[in-house]
């Protein structure tokens, strides 16, 4: 196969990081594609833990510069699981139950620990959310991300 068309030949070193088109800010029926628990080093050097929610549209959308997006375009949200000087441990309780009723029900008793465990119980729910664009910082080497401002809890 020629190397033009082979996008596996091509040195890793000399490819520029993808970047992909960005939801616009709305409220957005989502299916829940993937519900983890992983864990990380931050920047300097401290453990953490985080929820991580793999959410894609159900529907054709357009991106936050206009052009069209096929339903399946999503995002990661996280919901980090560890406190600190800003948030407390029940904040994250309350912020981590948000996914969970959005796809469950205001009232149901399962917990998102059930659901890091055994994942069959929230993937494929469609929930609402409220999507909003986080700027990235100055010098981080991100580029700007969807992010979830709110869960709606039916």
């Amino acid at each position: 196969m020629n190397n033009e068309l082979d996008p596996l030949a091509m040195p890793a070193g000399d490819l520029k990081e993808p970047s992909y088109p960005l939801l616009r800010e709305g409220i957005k029926a989502m299916v829940i594609r993937s519900f983890e628990e992983k864990t990380g080093v931050s920047k300097k050097g401290t453990d953490y833990k985080q929820l991580s929610i793999f959410l894609v549209t159900t529907k054709d959308d357009l991106s936050s510069e206009g052009l069209q997006l096929g339903a399946g375009a999503g995002f990661f949200a996280s919901i980090f699981l560890t406190p600190n000087e800003r948030t407390s441990m029940q904040q994250i309780k309350e912020e981590a139950a948000m996914p969970v009723k959005a796809a469950l029900g205001r009232s149901t008793k399962v917990t998102a620990r059930e659901c890091v465990e055994n994942p069959s119980l929230i993937v494929g729910k469609v929930v609402e959310v409220k999507v909003g664009i986080k700027k990235a910082k100055e010098g981080s080497g991100y580029d700007d991300s969807n992010v979830v401002k709110s869960w709606i809890i039916p």
